[in-house]
């Protein structure tokens, strides 16, 4: 559940490190697409993907994405 909630945050890497330091961002992408985003941690024996797909501001991607 940590991990969900981290991929809200604006600084993955450092919402990790303050939370969960035993995780660590090892790919974070640039922006969302259409509405989407997810980042992938690693804690030194499993790996993880976190995927967001809530939209919490409309906008035509979001739109896009809910009537697409």
């Amino acid at each position: 559940m940590q991990l969900a909630y981290i991929a809200y945050c604006e600084d993955i890497p450092g919402s990790l490190n303050t939370y969960i330091p035993e995780w660590k961002a090892v790919w974070v992408p640039t922006k969302s697409i259409k509405g989407q985003f997810a980042f992938i941690a690693y804690n030194g024996s499993q790996n993880a993907v976190s995927i967001i797909g809530s939209i919490l501001d409309f906008s035509w991607g979001s739109f896009d994405n809910w009537f697409g």
